[in-house]
């Protein structure tokens, strides 16, 4: 079993680095603007390690919507399980977590993705519609139990 000390000691791969920094660049210069012989400076790599990642732009952008994703799921769902948080609790944490993630998702980016790569766009467009209704569809469900809950009471 590994510690908490130990998984912070471990270094960040080479991947996880471009992944992150193609996320600021993605949310701070757009789609259209994110270049790989930019990313490849500022990283101080060569393009040819960040095509050994990553096959193309689209794939790389494709991977850090992926994690955008995870992290969404991954943030409801520990709110959700957490049994020592009220209804009204896990509503207010989940919001304040969305409006973090949703304010790097802005409108300008979505138009980029949907000008420069429409399978992109419509990856975010399909996370959503999956993701959306199964999330408050959980809470909807834990507010109305917690309310019968205190009817009985």
């Amino acid at each position: 079993m590994t510690s908490t000390s130990d998984a912070l000691a471990r270094p960040v791969t080479v991947r996880a680095r471009i992944v992150q920094a193609a996320r600021e660049r993605l949310i701070s210069h757009g789609y259209g603007r994110l270049t790989m012989d930019e990313l490849a400076a500022e990283l101080g790599v060569s393009k040819k390690t960040l095509y050994r990642h990553f096959a193309s732009k689209e794939a790389l952008a494709r991977q850090v919507i992926m994690d955008l994703g995870q992290e969404v799921r991954t943030h409801a769902d520990r709110i959700l399980d957490n049994s020592r948080l009220s209804f009204a609790q896990k509503l207010q944490d989940f919001i304040t977590g969305m409006v973090q993630r949703l304010t790097q998702m802005s409108p300008r980016l979505l138009q980029d993705l949907q000008r420069f790569a429409p399978e992109l766009h419509e990856l975010i467009l399909s996370m959503r519609r999956r993701n959306i209704p199964d999330i408050f569809g959980r809470l909807l469900a834990e507010g109305i139990e917690a309310h019968v809950a205190d009817d009985q009471t």
